[in-house]
């Protein structure tokens, strides 16, 4: 009867522990795809001044755009295409399970950095 009982206490304790690392993956992921939110907003500001779509965090660039990040481990690449398009992409180390990246892309389809992204202005995560 012990040994069931010690069981059954270290399995509650294995599924609970799996839950909370769930629930904190769907936490940063949802983090991740509000900064996606941010950076068009930002993106669209600077569009708005200069006529086009612009580096982030480069600091040595004048018309870059400061832009942090929710979450501490995640990494943002951005890329510009053109006048009239943009992409970005965010990894986070810390998530343990998939999706560990999320992106969005403004303007044509060849700006989508990875095939998940399908719809221009729509934050993915793969």
């Amino acid at each position: 009867m012990l040994v069931t009982g010690f069981a059954c206490a270290v399995s509650a304790l294995v599924l609970l522990r799996a839950s909370v690392a769930h629930r904190r993956d769907a936490v940063r992921r949802d983090a991740m795809r509000a900064d996606l939110t941010r950076l068009v907003i930002a993106q669209d500001s600077a569009y708005d001044v200069l006529g086009r779509f612009v580096l982030v965090g480069a600091g040595y660039d004048a018309d870059a755009i400061a832009f942090r990040l929710t979450n501490d481990g995640v990494a943002l690449r951005t890329r510009t295409t053109g006048r009239d398009g943009w992409s970005a992409v965010l990894s986070d180390g810390e998530v343990l399970s998939d999706p560990r990246n999320c992106g969005i892309f403004i303007g044509e389809p060849k700006a989508s950095p990875h095939r998940a992204l399908v719809v221009a202005g729509r934050a993915t995560c793969w």
